[in-house]
């Protein structure tokens, strides 16, 4: 089939992938055909449906009278801060690429040449700007997102020296779901909107060790009970008070260590059946695009 006999579809490039929609939304992942000795790509191995690559706009290139039309945005909100991530999200799980194990990680993935790296941020800003209707300064974005990654930093070094949940940082989860719940620090565990998210598992093979509490007092010294008892008794009739106590935090740690095998098992499962969850709509949705492209084909 020559050239001119496909049909055409219009695809949408940035600097470094090819987007189904305009917004960039919806990156291509399926496997493209291109002829011998053509340029032009095609969507299946019969060659008839050719891509239209619609080329990346940069910032200079854009009508100015439509930018100085958007008011200035003088501060992330809420919503703006959650679309950076997610945006985020979706570069680092470009061509099905697995989530990051932590931030060192996470930089090295997004670190670029300066021209690159200008052009990715320009592209960012866009996304937003056409999200909310507002201009946004391409250096205030790239500032915000090392913000993001700062605060998130220190929340969780604060937690492994502390043990506090982070209570003034309102993105946490959000970040922590962005580098698939690793870090580098030793953090064992972390409470979600989502359930408990195993940070290092092998944590949970060293010995427990509690805080100031009333369980340390419970697991360091007998019951007064059992002190009375031994008064009353006397000392022939009963074990020493220390290999209770002994008894006592070994079934204790042995029942926490139970506790959190069953945790991790359940993270796991939930994490594959989310993962399996996605992949099933990327089929389904490539699967309904080149149903309609075939119709859209056949009635031509």
């Amino acid at each position: 089939m020559a050239e001119s006999d496909a049909s055409v579809v219009n695809v949408y490039a940035s600097d470094t992938m090819l987007y189904w929609d305009q917004e960039m939304t919806q990156p291509i992942t399926q496997t493209l055909y291109q002829r011998e000795g053509e340029s032009t790509l095609y969507m299946d191995h019969d060659f008839t449906t050719a891509l239209q690559i619609v080329p990346p706009v940069s910032v200079s290139e854009t009508d100015e009278n439509t930018t100085a039309e958007l008011p200035q945005n003088q501060g992330f909100t809420r919503d703006q801060t959650l679309f950076l991530i997610d945006l985020m999200r979706q570069h680092l799980m470009k061509d099905d690429s697995e989530l990051p194990r932590n931030l060192a990680e996470l930089n090295s993935r997004i670190k670029m040449s300066r021209g690159k790296k200008r052009s990715f941020w320009q592209e960012i800003a866009a996304k937003l700007q056409s999200q909310f209707n507002q201009h946004f300064d391409v250096d205030k974005v790239s500032r915000k997102w090392t913000t993001l990654e700062d605060a998130y930093k220190k929340a969780v070094d604060k937690y492994a020296s502390t043990g506090k949940a982070p209570t003034k940082f309102q993105f946490f989860k959000e970040m922590g779901e962005l580098i698939g719940g690793h870090h580098d620090v030793d953090f064992p565990v972390i409470g979600t909107a989502k359930g408990v998210t195993v940070r290092r598992p092998e944590a949970f093979k060293q010995p427990l060790m509690f805080g100031n509490s009333s369980t340390e007092e419970e697991l360091s010294s007998p019951s007064i009970a059992h002190s009375s008892d031994s008064e009353s008794a006397g000392p022939s009739t009963l074990s020493p008070p220390h290999t209770s106590a002994l008894a006592r935090k070994r079934k204790r740690r042995e029942d926490i260590t139970q506790v959190m095998s069953r945790v991790i098992k359940e993270c796991e499962e939930a994490t594959q059946r989310r993962h399996e969850e996605i992949m099933g709509e990327i089929k389904t949705t490539n699967a309904l695009f080149k149903q309609m492209l075939q119709q859209s084909h056949e009635q031509q």
